[in-house]
């Protein structure tokens, strides 16, 4: 790895670091303007309401034993709705630009999609074919991705998580409240880690598509 791409990455991990304190957009903005995250497909997803419905519907379910639990999930909902935003939309992006960079990542699925000469693919390709489970699954066995998931956990735990907690301890049940924290937090991960591994798929085809284009602007 050379110097320049040494510093672009430590100005990246800057920005990131600097997103993750503050809020500030920047990060964002590098992430759909250098790495071509597309934010309308993860605003749906983290903005609708039958989203929100759905996590709050999952904390009943796993917290069905518990007094009055449809009226506090109601209190969770407003609590950490903006939080959980925040979060699902860094673990996309961070997972988006972990597959735009990850050249090996982009070499296997070529080789699954059984066609190394690939100019393009859309997500809608991966999610059809036969293969995609395995490819996830080097994905998932990946040493750098095993380093970059705990990384993100790290970084969720530090920034949002901590702060949901301390919210959801002014929740109603207090017998409970503990439990309740929990299941809460868990579910907010596996959010979190689904959505940073659509970010990966979403990265690596944006890689393959953006090298496509440059090659055919080269070719006109």
């Amino acid at each position: 790895m050379n110097d320049n791409i040494l510093c672009i990455n430590k100005y990246i991990d800057d920005i990131e670091k600097n997103f993750l304190e503050t809020g500030d957009k920047k990060y964002i903005d590098i992430c759909k303007k250098f790495y071509g995250a597309n934010l309308e497909k993860i605003s749906i997803y983290i903005w609708t309401l039958h989203i929100m419905d759905q996590f709050r519907d999952n904390i009943i379910k796993n917290c069905e034993n518990i007094h009055n639990i449809k009226v506090i999930s109601k209190e969770i909902y407003e609590l950490v709705k903006e939080d959980r935003k925040k979060l699902v939309l860094y673990a996309y992006l961070k997972g988006h630009v972990f597959g735009y960079n990850n050249h090996r990542l982009v070499k296997e699925i070529k080789s699954i999609m059984l066609n190394d000469n690939i100019k393009s693919i859309s997500n809608d390709d991966l999610k059809k074919n036969k293969d995609i489970d395995k490819y996830l699954n080097i994905i998932r066995e990946s040493e750098l991705n095993k380093e970059s998931i705990k990384l993100l956990i790290q970084n969720i735990e530090i920034y949002y998580l901590k702060s949901i907690e301390n919210k959801l301890l002014n929740i109603s049940s207090e017998n409970d409240k503990y439990k309740i924290l929990s299941i809460t937090k868990e579910l907010m991960e596996k959010d979190v880690i689904n959505k940073y591994n659509e970010g990966i798929l979403h990265g690596i085809t944006q890689k393959i598509n953006k090298k496509a284009w440059k090659n055919d602007k080269m070719n006109i």
